[in-house]
């Protein structure tokens, strides 16, 4: 994250311009998941709260463009798989109706996107 003088110590992710609209616009994507998420959590609605993650768990993620996952970090990848599995994991608690272990699920997905954002930056390559 940016530190005193403004350095950004951040590692960075440098993908060319279609891979970087694609990660960008997955994770905006994402995004809305959680907020639609949470409009279904307070309106009580696991069913559609099921739906909602389910759509971004494991085997989710739009088909990749060339060379994306390459140029990826393993590091990158791997808190990406948990992100998904988590969204799994709020989806298969959302389906039985355990709200707890969906509220906790839910939760664990948002501080590993808190998490990447906070060792990662995208930036364009030529």
């Amino acid at each position: 994250m940016p530190v005193a003088g403004g350095i950004d110590e951040r590692e960075v992710v440098a993908l060319n311009a279609t891979q970087k609209d694609f990660a960008l616009t997955q994770m905006r994507g994402l995004l809305v998941s959680l907020a639609e998420l949470d409009t279904a959590e307070f309106a009580e609605d696991l069913e559609a709260a099921q739906a909602i993650a389910a759509g971004q768990g494991p085997g989710q993620s739009a088909a990749h463009p060339d060379g994306f996952h390459e140029a990826l970090p393993d590091t990158f990848r791997a808190i990406s798989r948990q992100m998904r599995q988590g969204f799994g994991k709020a989806a298969a608690a959302a389906g039985q109706g355990d709200l707890q272990a969906y509220a906790q699920a839910k939760a664990e997905v948002q501080n590993t996107c808190i998490a990447c954002h906070e060792s990662y930056r995208i930036e364009g390559r030529d």
